[in-house]
């Protein structure tokens, strides 16, 4: 039962009754948008955004452990990718902690039709320009809840975690998954001492590619 649902149960059990059923919403500051349109600058192309990071570390005895990371290597392909063949602005966009990233995505950067806003914006800011994109890429991670809150189109790599559960919660919403035998280990002690990843690891960029064909082929043949 996804956690929105478990949520809409407690109410009812409090005597709280919804008439819809709806997932969050969320909505911008008419100065955050300002703000990022600025930063923007002109464009002509739909704005994809790409998460750039491997998702909050979990604390394991001490260590941190990236349980829901899809790799740097992946992500640039990703990006290159996506540049290669698409027709978008891509907004690179990650925290303070993933400001690396500048370096390995540093000659990307500076290709047209490219914004690098790795750790530049604020909540709000990055809550903007999820709102203002056509789609919103990455793995299981706060901003995609964020980006299908806003009403946009999201495309999440799933691993160790159940998008029936834990993804976004919205129609517009779809996942990236390669199953396999220890599928959604979230719930057991191997989510922390998995030492391959395979749920994660398995997923190839081709793959992550063909569902964003699908999913940009519906956008242009309902919305543009």
């Amino acid at each position: 039962v996804h956690l929105v649902d478990r949520n809409m149960l407690l109410l009812e059990s409090l005597g709280i009754e919804s008439s819809t059923k709806e997932g969050p919403v969320l909505y911008s500051e008419s100065q955050d948008i300002l703000a990022v349109k600025e930063m923007l600058g002109e464009y002509t192309r739909p704005i994809w955004v790409l998460n750039v990071g491997n998702a909050s570390p979990s604390r394991y005895h001490g260590e941190l452990i990236y349980t829901r990371g899809w790799g740097e290597k992946n992500i640039r392909c990703l990006a290159e990718r996506v540049l290669q063949q698409m027709d978008v602005e891509l907004c690179l966009l990650g925290g303070p902690d993933e400001q690396h990233y500048r370096e390995v995505l540093v000659d990307l950067c500076t290709q047209p039709h490219v914004h690098e806003f790795i750790g530049r914006l604020s909540i709000g800011q990055s809550v903007a320009l999820a709102q203002l994109a056509e789609l919103v890429i990455g793995v299981d991670t706060g901003m995609q809840h964020i980006a299908d809150a806003v009403g946009t189109y999201t495309v999440s790599i799933f691993g160790p975690t159940n998008p029936k559960t834990h993804g976004a919660y919205s129609s517009k919403a779809v996942f990236v998954q390669h199953l396999v035998e220890c599928q959604y280990c979230y719930t057991r002690e191997d989510y922390y001492t998995c030492k391959d990843r395979r749920c994660l690891q398995e997923i190839t960029v081709d793959d992550v590619l063909e569902t964003i064909t699908s999913v940009t082929n519906g956008i242009s043949k309902n919305y543009r």
